[in-house]
C-alpha cells in the first residue's frame, strides 16, 4: 500500500491525520478536484470529450479514407505535414492568443473548428479535399492545447 503524503512538511497532527492514502484517498482527492466548481468539471468535461473525439478520428480517418478511395500513401503524410504547419504559429503565438482572445473562446474556437472537420469529413468526395480539411486540425489542436496548458 503506497503512502500518499501530498503536504508532508505540516507538523499538525490533525493535518497528517487527514492526509488519504492508497488507491481510494487519490481516487477522493482526484474526485474532489472535479467537483470543487461549475468551471472546473466543465473544463475537465471538455478536455475529456475533446480528445475522445480527436482520438476517434485521428485513430479512424486514414482508414475511413484509404477504404473510400484507396490514395496514395503520399497523400496520408501529407495531411499531417499540413496540420502540422498550422499548429506551430498557433502554438508559438499562443501567449497574445489567450491575452487577446482567453482560454475560454480559444477552446470554443477549437471545438467548433474540430466539429466543422468532423462533419466535412461525411461529405468528401475525393481524397485530396482531406488537404482543405486538415488545417482544421491544426487550428483545433493548437487552440485547445494553448489555452488548456498553462
Amino acid at each position: 500500500k503506497q503512502v500518499i503524503q501530498a503536504n508532508y512538511l505540516r507538523s499538525d497532527e490533525e493535518d497528517k491525520e487527514k492526509i488519504e492514502t492508497g488507491f481510494f484517498g487519490t481516487a477522493k482527492s482526484i474526485i474532489g478536484i472535479l467537483f470543487q466548481s461549475k468551471q472546473v468539471f466543465a473544463f475537465f468535461l471538455m478536455a475529456f470529450l475533446s480528445s475522445s473525439g480527436q482520438t476517434l478520428l485521428e485513430n479512424y480517418l486514414f482508414l475511413y479514407i484509404a477504404k473510400k478511395f484507396d490514395p496514395p500513401a503520399s497523400l496520408l503524410g501529407a495531411t499531417v505535414t499540413v496540420s502540422i504547419i498550422i499548429e506551430i504559429p498557433i502554438l508559438y503565438f499562443s501567449k497574445y492568443l489567450i491575452q487577446k482572445l482567453g482560454p475560454v473562446q480559444m477552446i470554443v474556437l477549437s471545438q467548433i473548428s474540430f466539429a466543422i472537420r468532423a462533419i466535412s469529413y461525411g461529405f468528401v468526395t475525393n481524397p485530396y479535399q482531406m488537404l482543405i480539411l486538415e488545417p482544421l486540425h491544426g487550428i483545433s489542436f493548437g487552440l485547445f492545447h494553448a489555452a488548456a496548458i498553462p
